[in-house]
């Protein structure tokens, strides 16, 4: 699934998508939990495993066949490109926060980076399915006013405090917004004197 259109998208080439400029200060750079890794490759690992106990089993008892080695060592082969595959995947997700904007990228050859200013967030969701409460683990989803879930952190650890990281730099970037529009501005005949 793709983010939600009405995010601040682009697509960019393989590389680090996330650039902090130097007054921007990162809070929060995390990916999401290794386990992702094993959970995404698991369909691959079980068709493996039936492989070997159902058909294997019977082959053995005939003195086996070449083909059905063969078989098992292309059910291997695909197991651990698929779990390859997944750890590259894993390793081009990124999730950051900083005092100005969240954002998440994701992708290898093409990347999907989403960002948000912070002052524009209207919810922060935490979602724990029972499996993620089991790992203490958590799904984060930010939304501002125009709709669904737009920037989403998947299986993250200590998901409340990364939630309420997220809502204090929301509020402090609301506050100083807020402060910048109340300051007094400088009279026209003192701009030039300085």
């Amino acid at each position: 699934s793709h983010p939600d259109p009405s995010a601040v998208a682009r697509i960019a080439d393989f590389g680090d998508a996330v650039r902090v400029p130097p007054p921007e200060q990162t809070l929060i750079s995390i990916r999401p939990h290794p386990l992702t890794i094993v959970t995404r490759s698991f369909s691959a690992v079980v068709l493996l495993v039936v492989y070997a106990v159902f058909l294997m089993e019977p082959v053995r008892l005939n003195n086996g066949t070449r083909w059905a080695w063969g078989l098992l060592y292309a059910a291997i082969v695909v197991a651990i490109v698929r779990v390859v595959i997944e750890i590259v995947r894993w390793l081009g997700r990124r999730y950051v926060l900083t005092d100005t904007r969240i954002t998440s990228s994701d992708g290898v050859f093409r990347r999907w980076n989403v960002e948000m200013p912070l002052d524009r967030i209207q919810y922060v969701v935490l979602h724990r399915s029972l499996f993620e409460r089991f790992l203490a683990l958590g799904t984060i989803g930010v939304s501002s006013a125009g709709g669904g879930l737009e920037v989403v952190w998947l299986w993250i650890e200590q998901p409340a405090r990364v939630r309420d990281t997220i809502i204090n730099a929301r509020d402090a970037a609301r506050a100083g917004r807020l402060h910048a529009s109340h300051a007094p501005s400088q009279p026209e005949s003192d701009r030039g004197s300085t």
